[in-house]
């Protein structure tokens, strides 16, 4: 009897909770499905949103790979704005127009200034980005101050400040040896006369000579000294009669006007040009005795060995 007592209780429970719910269902069940469907979508979303995102940061950090120019970091950068692969492109180009305008200081100032100021420009674009990895923000607040040391006129102070804010947000970077020797130099008088001193140098590029190929000026030319003028054609031309020639070199005379010196001639027999010459006659040289008197045979001598002659009508030689 307590079996079936519990198992009654039981039915009584789910029948009073089913009752419970189905006028729940009917007076929220719309709410509740729209809720589903809403909730669906954003999951959706949330999902291709990480889908694409990851497919564009592949595509992004593969133009950065394939990125060899300060204008290519830059490209990379400006069409992938708040991301990694961007702070790390914008990073890049601004690094290189640094090292650039660093060396380009020493040969060519008009050049290094502008440069050093479009690193400048870069280094505080990138350092305005919210959120960016740690290393690029230190690299970032290093390379400014590296920027505006360079560009110093004598006036140290900014970029002395430069330096003791990468020391502030990270004390223990590894640039702070170097952060710290150049505060020290550039707070003493020496440096700030050194960088005053540089800053009224105008070192420019050697002007280029104007070639000998008779084209616009800019270059030294890339003929040897007394090599003839090239023409428009890329011959050159001979200074007596200005016909063209073959690589530099010019043409042989006329056949009419060749002519053979013993001092230049050839040791080697050079053929004619228009007729070969005949071969020598062989001439006949006297028999090593004297023939005897009278006419001889051609051969000079009889069938039997003897020389034959003529005498008279009778076959025998005379005494």
């Amino acid at each position: 009897m307590k079996s079936e007592h519990r198992h009654e209780l039981k039915t009584n429970e789910l029948g009073k909770l089913a009752g419970q719910i189905v006028p729940f269902f009917e007076k929220y069940g719309n709410r509740l499905l729209t809720g589903l469907v809403v909730m669906s979508v954003v999951a959706a979303a949330v999902i291709y949103w990480q889908r694409s995102s990851r497919g564009a940061a592949e595509a992004g950090w593969t133009m950065l790979s394939a990125a060899t120019s300060p204008d290519k970091y830059a490209e990379v950068a400006d069409k992938f704005p708040g991301t990694a692969v961007g702070a790390w492109a914008r990073l890049s180009e601004a690094e290189s127009r640094l090292e650039s305008g660093v060396q380009l200081s020493f040969t060519d100032r008009t050049a290094s200034v502008s440069d050093l100021n479009a690193a400048k420009k870069s280094f505080e674009k990138l350092l305005e980005q919210p959120k960016l990895p740690p290393t690029v923000r230190e690299r970032g607040l290093f390379g400014l101050a590296r920027c505006l040391e360079s560009l110093s006129d004598g006036d140290t102070e900014t970029a002395v400040k430069a330096y003791g804010r990468l020391l502030k947000e990270f004390p223990e970077t590894i640039y702070r040896e170097i952060a710290d020797r150049q505060i020290a130099i550039l707070k003493t008088g020496r440096g700030q006369e050194f960088y005053a001193w540089f800053y009224k140098q105008n070192p420019k590029p050697p002007d280029r000579g104007r070639p000998r190929d008779g084209g616009p000026a800019g270059g030294t030319g890339f003929l040897p000294s007394g090599h003839p003028p090239l023409t428009s054609g890329g011959g050159a031309t001979t200074p007596a009669t200005g016909s063209p020639t073959i690589g530099g070199e010019p043409p042989p005379p006329p056949t009419s006007e060749r002519t053979t010196s013993k001092s230049t001639a050839s040791p080697f027999p050079a053929a004619s040009d228009d007729k070969k010459t005949a071969p020598k006659k062989r001439e006949k040289t006297a028999p090593p005795f004297a023939a005897p008197s009278g006419k001889t045979s051609p051969s000079g001598k009889t069938k039997g060995g003897k020389p034959a002659t003529k005498s008279g009508g009778s076959g025998k030689a005379s005494p």
